[in-house]
C-alpha cells in the first residue's frame, strides 16, 4: 500500500466527515493504493457513531479518553501504508498528492514533508522556507511522514499532549 492517511478527531463530527470525504475524493482514481485511519480522541459529539454510518469503509480507532498528538501513534500502529499522510480533523489535501510522494520516492534522505497550509490561523506563508536548512518552522496539520522515520523516531513522545 502507498500511503495511510492518518486522522486525529477530537470533538469535530462535522470538520472530520467533511475531511474524509475530500480525502476520499483526492484518492477515488486509485483507492486500493490508499487508506484512512481515524483516531478519534475521546470524542463527545457524536464522531465516532457519524463516522462508523457514513464512512464504514475506514479504519476507525476509538481512545475512551484525549490522549492530544500521541494518538497518532496508535494510528500508525495500524496503518499499513510506505508513507503516513498525517492530518488534522479539519484540514484536507486539494492536490498534489501524488507528486509530493513521487518527490520522496526520488528523494530518500527526506523524512517528513510538511504541506503547504493555505488557509487558518497558520500558514506556510509566515515561514521562510530554506530547502536543506537544519531548522526549520512546521505546520503540523499536514505532512507525510515516511513510515522509516515513524521506526526510527519513535512517534511523538508521551508528554506532546
Amino acid at each position: 500500500m502507498k500511503a495511510s492517511f492518518v486522522i486525529v478527531n477530537y470533538n469535530r463530527r462535522e470538520e472530520l466527515l467533511k475531511t474524509i470525504s475530500k480525502t476520499k475524493e483526492l484518492i477515488e482514481n486509485n483507492r486500493k493504493e490508499y487508506e484512512i485511519v481515524i483516531v478519534d480522541n475521546a470524542s463527545s459529539d457524536g464522531s465516532v457513531a457519524a463516522v462508523r454510518i457514513n464512512h464504514p469503509d475506514v479504519v476507525l480507532i476509538e481512545k475512551k479518553e484525549n490522549i492530544g498528538a500521541p494518538a497518532w501513534n496508535e494510528g500508525f500502529a495500524k496503518a499499513r501504508g510506505r508513507y503516513f499522510i498525517i492530518l488534522d480533523d479539519d484540514s484536507h489535501i486539494e492536490s498534489g498528492l501524488e507528486e509530493a510522494i513521487e518527490h520522496l520516492d526520488m528523494h530518500p534522505d527526506i523524512g517528513v514533508l510538511a504541506l503547504n497550509v493555505v488557509t487558518g490561523p497558520y500558514t506556510s506563508d509566515m515561514w521562510l522556507w530554506e530547502d536543506g536548512a537544519d531548522t526549520v518552522g512546521f505546520i503540523g496539520c499536514g505532512a507525510i511522514l515516511r513510515r522509516e522515520t515513524y521506526e526510527k523516531a519513535g512517534g511523538y513522545a508521551d508528554w506532546m499532549f
